[in-house]
């Protein structure tokens, strides 16, 4: 203890009495000295230092140390010259900065930080002068409150929808400037259903292939900006189809419901049907009739409904419904009648009303037959009478009487 005691009034006195002339002598200091002392700003500056870090070291601003002349650190200034950069030319560097953690900036002890913050990131400032906001009139520090670190977004505003985190948010929004919405990567459509409910509501219902796509993929901006939607040809190329060469797209087609259209009021649609259901136009050219002559919007208001057969024609019976007409009856061929075997004879004695009655009144084994027996398939087809009768009568009668009408008169109404 007598020992350690002595030494510090020796080391007292060295550093009092011979300061001027005892260290003239003294060996070189390296950083790995200063180390020895100073631990913890050594840690400090590892940890944290950045550019100060791996730049420079202890001596480059420690170039003397204590008690030895009068400037122990040197000024910002001697590195960061005001010339080189607005930041540099600012008051008062330590009011934000720690010299061994230089990018942990504290902002508390100064009133306003933007003039430092944007001398140094002028980007952010020209972003929100050219889209101004409520985030360009804040200062910066009520986001960032500690360099480079900054608020979450949900820390004041709403999300948009249940489970959205702050990365959500900056898949549209940048926080310089949140409006106009630029989307970046791939945006999920749950982002956009929470303000966008009913029209999510119709895709789903109604989008038909739209319905697999995600909205960026057509929204690829949002309102207010210009350009929102895309042409509907870069998904729908006009030399991939004849439709799709037509034009004016949304003038039958609502992108969130592309299949359910309202047809053109007042205008001629058949060009434009026909160009993506090319089979009835053939047929109705093949078989022409009253159809053929009509618009196809007359009968189909809405793709892809069509009106009722019963809303222009009477039912052939009172039991007939409009199902009933198709069984019979092609929209685009009316005309090209074709039937089922279990067709009820009453659709067929609403046109042919005496052919019924005769039917009814003969005494014949004809009368408990549909008619569709004999007028199999086909409109106006007839089995030859031999089909179910052979040759009945003698060779000779057959011979001189080939037609059985000829002594029979009707098969509806059998003369004997």
């Amino acid at each position: 203890m007598k020992r350690v005691f002595c030494i510090g009034i020796l080391v007292c006195a060295w550093i009092a009495f011979g300061a001027g002339t005892a260290f003239s002598d003294a060996p070189t200091l390296t950083a790995r000295d200063c180390v020895k002392c100073h631990p913890a700003e050594a840690d400090e500056i590892d940890a944290r230092g950045a550019s100060h870090k791996t730049e420079i070291g202890c001596l480059d601003c420690h170039p003397q140390h204590p008690p030895i002349g009068q400037t122990t650190v040197l000024s910002c200034a001697d590195c960061h010259s005001p010339q080189e950069s607005a930041h540099y030319a600012l008051d008062k560097c330590l009011d934000c900065h720690k010299p061994h953690a230089p990018l942990e900036t504290d902002f508390s002890k100064i009133d306003s930080a933007k003039a430092a913050c944007v001398s140094c990131h002028a980007e952010p400032e020209e972003q929100m002068k050219t889209h101004s906001t409520a985030h360009a009139d804040m200062d910066c520090k009520e986001c960032h409150s500690q360099h480079p670190q900054s608020a979450s977004c949900v820390d004041c505003h709403e999300p948009h929808g249940d489970n959205m985190t702050a990365n959500d948010c900056r898949s549209c929004h940048k926080p310089h400037r949140p409006k106009p919405l630029v989307y970046e990567g791939t945006v999920s459509s749950r982002l956009c259903s929470p303000c966008h409910d009913d029209t999510i509501s119709i895709l789903d219902e109604k989008g038909g292939a739209h319905k697999e796509l995600e909205c960026a993929d057509c929204h690829q901006k949002h309102p207010p900006d210009t350009g929102v939607m895309p042409e509907c040809e870069q998904c729908h190329a006009r030399e991939d189809s004849p439709h799709y060469a037509v034009g004016q797209c949304a003038g039958c087609h609502k992108p969130h419901s592309p299949a359910d259209t309202p047809m053109r009021s007042g205008e001629p649609t058949k060009s434009v049907c026909l160009s993506c259901h090319p089979e009835p136009g053939k047929q109705m050219q093949s078989t022409p009739s009253a159809h053929a002559d009509m618009d196809c919007a007359e009968c189909h208001t809405r793709h892809p409904e069509s009106a009722l057969c019963t809303d222009c024609h009477e039912p052939h019976s009172r039991t007939m419904e409009n199902a009933d007409c198709k069984r019979c009856h092609q929209h685009h061929i009316p005309k090209e009648v074709v039937y089922a075997i279990d067709t009820p004879s009453d659709f067929c004695t609403g046109c042919h009303t005496a052919e019924g009655v005769k039917l009814e009144r003969t005494s014949t084994k004809h009368k408990d037959l549909a008619c569709v027996y004999c007028h199999k398939e086909r409109h106006r087809s007839v089995f030859d009478c031999g089909v179910c009768h052979g040759e009945p009568h003698e060779f000779k009668l057959h011979a001189k009487y080939p037609k059985c009408v000829t002594c029979h008169k009707d098969a509806h109404a059998l003369v004997r």
